[in-house]
């Protein structure tokens, strides 16, 4: 009886943990605009400019640095695909590198069973690019563009698509 009762409970936490989506600021990734709006702008961001793709962001904080914020949406049905944080501020590239690490070291607090992939080629800065993968379909990638801004990119799981996006 006991097995019984330890697997329906080991089988629970494991579904459990699948279940966990990728989240950008509280906010699972995938849900709609205006979700990802209020949330915003309860965190102190204002919108900045809305495009066809997504809007952006200004005045708010992301892990403790000032950034600014793009959503881009899937159309018609306006969900969230991506979000990226871009850490704005007068960084050199050091700087920005020790941000990087920091961000990475917090992502992989929140997800502690995500995998790391480094792409940079052996630390070929600037485009030093990071993976953090938590499930097959979503990736976190951090990176320092040729500004020196350190980006951090969410991608959500784009096989559940909308069937409204196709059309």
């Amino acid at each position: 009886m006991r097995r019984l009762i330890f697997t329906i409970l080991s089988m629970l936490c494991m579904a459990c943990c699948y279940g966990q989506h990728l989240s950008f600021m509280g906010v699972e990734i995938g849900n709609k605009v205006s979700k990802f709006d209020k949330e915003l702008k309860e965190k102190g961001f204002m919108r900045a400019f809305s495009h066809k793709i997504g809007d952006v962001y200004k005045n708010g904080s992301f892990a403790g640095y000032p950034a600014e914020v793009l959503l881009y949406r899937q159309q018609p049905s306006k969900k969230v695909k991506s979000a990226v944080a871009k850490i704005v501020g007068d960084y050199d590239l050091p700087q920005a590198v020790n941000i990087m690490g920091d961000l990475q070291q917090k992502i992989l607090e929140k997800y502690p069973g995500a995998s790391l992939t480094d792409t940079s080629a052996g630390g070929v800065l600037p485009h030093h690019t990071i993976l953090l993968h938590n499930t097959y379909d979503e990736s976190i990638k951090l990176l320092i563009d040729e500004d020196g801004k350190v980006n951090v990119i969410y991608v959500g799981d784009l096989t559940k698509r909308d069937p409204q996006d196709d059309i």
